[in-house]
């Protein structure tokens, strides 16, 4: 028997989330159930759901963005950002812990006090690979600064890794623009070598 789907829209500005009944998402109205989607897509979509988006903020950061952008070139502007995210660790040091999980949850437990969405990190042998979805960047400074506001998150983690001993031969780096309607960002954690 077909699910009977009762869909909504939820508009974020950027970003239209579809609820299907039974707390199953839906994000296309296509009918298809939650358990098609990956497990990040539906962390994402469950997070949009439970939380807004604070306006307080939302105008003064946009144009200070837009203001940013016109005066700083595109590494200079990631570096203000870099910046940012570093000071900002550095204003909240998370402990190291004795493993992977809970390093991660280290983070999220940062990340969720503020509403900054949330990262899986995942061992890939050679690099360390942290997915980073929902952070309320596009919303703070529009499409244009989603160029250069990864660099915030690139900053954090890079901070939070060398307070809890990574070696300072590793590097931490942003892989490609954000993806997907969850604005999910990847980072790597590698030799600097890799990077070169």
């Amino acid at each position: 028997m077909p699910v009977d789907w009762a869909v909504f829209a939820i508009d974020i500005k950027w970003f239209s989330v579809y609820v299907g009944v039974n707390g199953y998402l839906c994000p296309d109205h296509s009918g298809a159930p939650a358990s098609l989607m990956s497990d990040i897509e539906q962390q994402s979509l469950r997070y949009f759901v439970q939380r807004g988006c604070d306006p307080q903020w939302q105008d003064f950061l946009y144009a200070m963005s837009e203001e940013l952008s016109e005066q700083l070139s595109l590494p200079e502007l990631r570096g203000f950002f870099y910046a940012v995210g570093a000071r900002m660790a550095a204003a909240a040091p998370v402990a190291a812990g004795s493993s992977l999980a809970e390093l991660e949850l280290a983070f999220n437990d940062w990340l969720a006090q503020r509403d900054w969405g949330f990262v899986r990190i995942h061992d890939r042998q050679s690099a360390l690979e942290l997915t980073h979805a929902c952070a309320p960047l596009r919303a703070a400074f529009g499409e244009r600064g989603m160029a250069a506001a990864g660099a915030i998150i690139e900053g954090l983690y890079s901070t939070w890794l060398t307070q809890v001993g990574v070696d300072d031969k590793l590097a931490l780096r942003q892989i490609g623009e954000a993806e997907g309607p969850a604005d999910v960002l990847k980072f790597r954690l590698a030799h600097q070598s890799l990077f070169a």
